[in-house]
């Protein structure tokens, strides 16, 4: 290993930018802080995890997790999945979470016409829930993860009606490095 190798080596930071530690199963088994100490407790390791809020009923746990540790970036969002399974005020308890943490993300929003695990999901309220949080997103300026399943021309059609064919064009026109 040159020296050039080994500096890079020891200033390597790693980022999750996609993850769903707020998942019952493991929230319910008390795995989540070992999971978070595993991953980032050796130097090359994983520094931050972006942790999707994907239903109304996970927000909170999310929020805690990002209070509990400091390595969490909380992204709070309704997943195309549960779009039909949340309160009439969700969008507004959605907004008490982004005043609540002013660094928190949108996600995980987006679309989905496979809806795997057995689930259907109305598509057009798939699409309603998207654009609002996607208004969010931009009155807010956060950044937002998005899921997208069999619906990328759908997608495509609304990025460009709410951000205009530009920001499309200059996000996947770049090159990553």
């Amino acid at each position: 290993m040159t020296g050039m190798q080994a500096s890079m080596q020891t200033r390597m930071m790693l980022v999750d930018a996609h993850c769903h530690l707020a998942d019952k199963r493991l929230a319910v088994a008390g795995e989540v802080g070992s999971l978070i100490r595993a991953a980032s407790n050796r130097e090359g390791c994983v520094r931050a995890f972006a942790v999707n809020g994907t239903s109304q009923e996970d927000w909170e746990l999310v929020q805690k997790m990002s209070e509990t540790h400091s390595s969490v970036i909380p992204n709070f969002g309704l997943h195309p999945w549960f779009a039909g399974k949340c309160s009439s005020n969700w969008l507004t308890i959605l907004k008490g979470f982004f005043e609540a943490v002013p660094s928190a993300a949108i996600g995980e929003i987006g679309l989905d016409k496979g809806c795997a695990q057995g689930k259907s999901v109305d598509f057009a309220l798939q699409v309603q829930v998207f654009k609002q949080q996607l208004d969010l997103g931009k009155q807010l300026q956060r950044p937002i993860s998005v899921h997208c399943v069999s619906a990328f021309g759908d997608l495509h059609e609304i990025i460009q009606y709410m951000y205009g064919s530009e920001t499309w064009k200059r996000q996947f026109s770049k090159k990553p490095w």
